[in-house]
């Protein structure tokens, strides 16, 4: 069975897609990107992926298997290693610069079933999801481990 031997692990991709360029590059697209290919004057015929908002980030190279066109993948919902995945809702994001023009998302959610332990892997996946450093504010009731339940 053929394999990928570097292919990105989805915890640390970020963005929603995740696929290999012509060449053998993975590349990770918070929008669904597309397969382009271009005839250029000096370099050829010239083959990539794209989308609304350029790419996400760059990985490393590896093997290509079959057509590079068939590596597009979206994230799965499940990620293994995550636990059961929480009930949980998004009461409220904000997009905030800083004095750098660095992007934060402030993510307000409401749920009573992820441990404190499990908010920083919630919020360990959101930004890997949004490709930005992420601030996670939970105003459900949290699960302690100190805390008595009955």
């Amino acid at each position: 069975m053929n394999t990928y031997e570097n292919k990105p692990d989805w915890s640390v991709v970020k963005g929603d897609w995740l696929c290999q360029n012509h060449d053998g590059q993975w590349v990770s697209f918070v929008n669904e990107p597309k397969p382009y290919e271009l005839n250029d004057m000096l370099r050829g015929l010239v083959k990539y992926w794209a989308a609304d908002g350029g790419h996400a980030k760059t990985y490393g190279f590896d093997k290509i298997l079959g057509n590079w066109k068939d590596t597009l993948e979206k994230r799965p919902e499940y990620v293994e290693g995550q636990q059961e995945k929480s009930n949980f809702e998004i009461v409220d994001q904000f997009t905030v610069y800083g004095k750098d023009d660095k992007q934060v998302e402030i993510l307000v959610i409401d749920t009573n079933v992820l441990p404190l332990k499990g908010l920083d892997k919630f919020q360990s996946l959101m930004e890997a999801k949004l490709g930005t450093p992420t601030i996670t504010i939970n105003i459900g009731k949290t699960k302690c481990a100190n805390q008595k339940t009955g």
